[in-house]
């Protein structure tokens, strides 16, 4: 059991437990460190995926949650709350919607920066292959 041993690109160095060491090659080192980054890359993408979901979740919940909190406690029915959440409710999947086109709108803009957003938000709207099939129709 190798334990507490530290690595430095091209060094060796001792281990303060039992005196072995061992060398590391830079380009392990590296690929290492860029698994790292791409694994931290994609944790950090799913975390704000997920927050997304969530706010959408809690928006669309607050005016409701509010007007029945407030009907509680004063027994009074505000026309605003009730308008806002009139409009809301029937749209509850709309933000779900559009936080689970995100990630392929992000593609679509890194792929082509130069196209306007109403044209990426439609082309992340239709399913990608009847991109391409659309693409070559017309031409």
């Amino acid at each position: 059991r190798i334990s507490f041993l530290q690595i430095k690109e091209g060094n060796r160095d001792q281990s303060p437990e039992n005196g072995s060491s061992i060398t590391v090659p830079p380009s392990v080192l590296s690929s290492t460190r860029n698994v790292d980054t791409c694994s931290h890359k994609v944790s950090r993408q799913v975390a704000v995926q997920s927050f997304l979901y969530s706010a959408a979740f809690y928006i669309n919940k607050l005016p409701i949650t509010l007007t029945r909190l407030l009907q509680t406690i004063n027994g009074q029915v505000y026309f605003p709350l009730i308008f806002i959440s009139a409009a809301t409710i029937p749209i509850l999947g709309l933000p779900n919607f559009l936080v689970y086109l995100r990630p392929r709108f992000l593609e679509l803009r890194k792929q082509k920066p130069e196209a306007g957003v109403i044209r990426l938000a439609y082309e992340s709207f239709i399913a990608p292959g009847d991109n391409e099939e659309q693409e070559e129709e017309l031409e």
